[in-house]
């Protein structure tokens, strides 16, 4: 305010006087030159708004005899301000939102081509050519089979991660899959039944066969105890019973 007082309005220095905020052609003056020329938002000019304000009654206050400083011109005026840029900085949020919706927004053909990259990253050797461990290539199963099934399936978070094969999830001649929803196992707490495989593309529904028959029951495995689990992760630092009973003293 000040700077733009002397730099873009030439005032002297000695004329310089927060006290000026308060004159409303002055203020509308200042605020047209920040929001168009310096591109600051609506809200930037609320907040010098309530300054003046709070200048417009610190300095004529003592005049008002109605609530709210209502008798007093400037106050008045300057209140009409900030509500008129309330309105149009709810306006500006509104369309930036809607911007930068569109901006994160993912077209199908995106998502499905990140759903072939993670397909890609199952593989069971790195790019430099080298052996993936076990653990790492079931991590790469997971993240690609919740991504291509959120893809095509509306499923919630919560629905996908407790499915179960046998309580929600079934398998259903030929080569499909059939998911089945009580109350309890969603959000709404209405019952859900639909076939899977149908929004599901082939390849994908291949997917869910090769991680239930080949790579689920060797997590499950390493997850029965803690020894399995030190072996699936190459942590396991023993190898025979009497080495065990010492790893277990330590």
């Amino acid at each position: 305010w000040l700077g733009w007082l002397r730099n873009i309005e030439n005032y002297d220095l000695v004329d310089l006087d927060l006290k000026l905020l308060t004159d409303v052609n002055l203020l509308k003056k200042f605020l047209s030159w920040g929001i168009n020329e310096r591109e600051n938002t609506f809200a930037w000019g609320q907040g010098f708004g309530e300054t003046a304000l709070n200048i417009a009654k610190w300095l004529h206050g003592y005049k008002s005899k109605r609530p709210m400083y209502r008798d007093i011109e400037s106050v008045e005026e300057i209140r009409m301000m900030i509500n008129q840029l309330a309105k149009r900085y709810a306006e500006q949020r509104k369309s930036n939102k809607k911007v930068k919706r569109e901006e994160k927004e993912m077209t199908m053909q995106q998502c499905i081509e990140i759903s072939k990259y993670l397909r890609q990253c199952c593989a069971p050797r790195d790019s430099f050519g080298c052996q993936r461990s076990t653990l790492s290539i079931i991590r790469s199963w997971q993240r690609y089979l919740l991504i291509a099934i959120l893809i095509y399936c509306p499923l919630r978070q919560r629905e996908l991660r407790e499915m179960e094969l046998g309580r929600t999830l079934f398998r259903v001649a030929p080569n499909g899959y059939r998911v089945i929803l009580q109350p309890e196992d969603n959000k709404t707490g209405d019952e859900r039944d639909f076939i899977l495989s149908n929004v599901l593309p082939p390849q994908v529904v291949a997917d869910i066969d090769e991680w239930l028959d080949v790579w689920h029951p060797q997590l499950k495995k390493a997850t029965e105890n803690l020894d399995e689990w030190l072996g699936f992760v190459n942590r396991r630092k023993y190898k025979n019973k009497a080495e065990l009973d010492k790893y277990w003293k330590n």
